[in-house]
Formats: structure tokens, C-alpha cells, sequence
């Protein structure tokens, strides 16, 4: 099972790669999302 979820990892691991532009655009989102939950607790 081990060998099995050193796979997956190394699969996100590549896609990630293939995506990194559009990983920035969701982190860019993430972030923003993240100050106006932040901003609704207080």
C-alpha cells in the first residue's frame, strides 16, 4: 500500500507541474476567498 500512495504523490506531483499557471490563479482566488472569510468572523 505504501508503494500505491508514493504513486498518487508523484502523480499530483506532475500535474501540478503541468499546471502551474493555473495553480496561481486558483491560490490568487484561494487567497482572496480566504480575507473575506476572515473578514466575516470578525
Amino acid at each position: 500500500m505504501g508503494s500505491q500512495e508514493r504513486s498518487d504523490d508523484s502523480t499530483t506531483l506532475s500535474q501540478a507541474h503541468i499546471n502551474k499557471d493555473s495553480c496561481f490563479l486558483i491560490a490568487r482566488e484561494c487567497k482572496k476567498a480566504h480575507m473575506e472569510w476572515a473578514r466575516l468572523e470578525r
